[in-house]
Parts: structure tokens; C-alpha cells; sequence
């Protein structure tokens, strides 16, 4: 069969009056610009990058701050039960700030796929003001076990519907930064919860 040999970059309309003169060939546009297999991977953790990089701030200043209050230079010490506590108490300040912009909003989209708020819809109105309750415990150190005991039932129960809801693979919004910023429900989501399970859990285990 005839062969085109196409060096550097040719309109589309030349190549299809070039394969006319050959014989009648028509050349016609792909629905989708190929992809290059070796840049697949790369493209991929860009945009995933992209699209949480508001949470990957907000978590990496809150880490931060944790890591500053933890940190004695002078005495070369690191205390990770004061890591933990003020990371919880921005998490919970922060996150449930970004709630309160538009409370009703955060409701709607957390009936969503939280098992309780689709059921009593009340609760994702009440759900930001209990963290920031929460926020507020763990920055004043009050109460600690009875803090982390309720952190680590809602949180490891706010997995459930997460996890529901990515096994039905819902297309939908993650609610955990409010409605202000658009950031869709993936594993993140699950790894976000299970990292609040796993550290009320270590605290609850060093005060018992």
C-alpha cells in the first residue's frame, strides 16, 4: 500500500490533499490526541497533584505548626504527643472553618454519602460545630481520652460512608473542606480519616 512520509508539522487539510492524489483515501481526525504511554504516569500524578493542592497546603501548614510546637531545639527533644494534639487541633479548627463558609451548602453535599447525614440530614448541619469542639479541646488539652474517644468513633464511622461510596463508585464531591473548594471524593478522602483513627488511637493508647 502507499506510503506518506510526514516530517515536521503539516497542516491537516495538506495530508488529506496529498492521499487524494494517490487514490481515494481520506484521512480523518481522531476523536482523542494519542497519548504517549511514557508520560501516562507523570500526567496523571500532575493532575492529581493539581487538583488537591488546596488540601495538600492546608495539611502540609498544619503539619508544620505541629512539628514547630513539638519541637524543643534547645534541647534537641521532640514530643510526639504534643505533635499530635496541636496537628488535631488545627485539623479540626481548619477543616471545620472551611465548613462553616457555607454551612448549609456542606450539609447538602455531606448527605451525599455520610451514612447518618443520609439518613437524619440535621446531622451534617451539627457535624462542623462538633469539630470544632473538637478543634478547640485539643487545643486547650482538656479532657483528652473522652476528645480522642469521640474522634476516633466519628472518624473511623466517617470512613464507612467514604468508603460506600467509592466501592459504588459514586462520582461525587468530598465534603471535608466544605463546597468552597470543588474536590472530588477519592481514596485520599480514606487515608485523610484513617490517619485521625490511627493517631486518636496512639493518644488514647500513651494516656491509658
Amino acid at each position: 500500500p502507499p506510503q506518506i512520509q510526514v516530517e515536521g508539522a503539516v497542516p491537516f487539510d495538506r495530508l488529506n490533499a496529498a492521499v487524494k492524489g494517490v487514490g481515494s483515501y481520506h484521512l480523518k481526525r481522531p476523536s482523542k490526541a494519542p497519548v504517549d504511554p511514557s508520560q501516562g504516569v507523570s500526567n496523571t500524578l500532575r493532575d492529581k497533584v493539581t487538583t488537591f493542592r488546596p488540601l495538600l497546603l492546608i495539611a502540609g501548614y498544619i503539619l508544620l505548626g505541629a512539628c514547630a510546637a513539638a519541637t524543643d531545639l534547645v534541647a534537641g527533644q521532640f514530643d510526639t504527643m504534643v505533635f499530635m494534639q496541636v496537628f488535631m487541633a488545627g485539623f479540626f479548627l481548619v477543616f471545620s472553618f472551611f465548613k462553616f463558609l457555607n454551612l448549609q451548602g456542606f450539609a447538602d453535599a455531606y448527605a451525599g454519602y455520610d451514612i447518618l447525614a443520609m439518613r437524619w440530614k440535621p446531622y451534617g448541619l451539627i457535624y462542623p460545630f462538633i469539630e470544632l469542639g473538637l478543634g478547640i479541646g485539643f487545643a486547650f488539652q482538656v479532657f483528652p481520652l473522652l476528645l480522642n474517644g469521640i474522634t476516633l468513633i466519628l472518624m473511623a464511622f466517617g470512613t464507612l460512608g467514604v468508603v460506600k461510596a467509592l466501592l459504588d463508585k459514586k462520582r461525587i464531591r468530598c465534603a471535608c473542606l466544605g463546597t468552597v473548594l470543588n474536590l472530588p471524593m477519592t481514596t485520599v478522602t480514606v487515608v485523610e480519616n484513617l490517619l485521625m483513627v490511627a493517631m486518636s488511637a496512639a493518644m488514647i493508647w500513651m494516656l491509658i
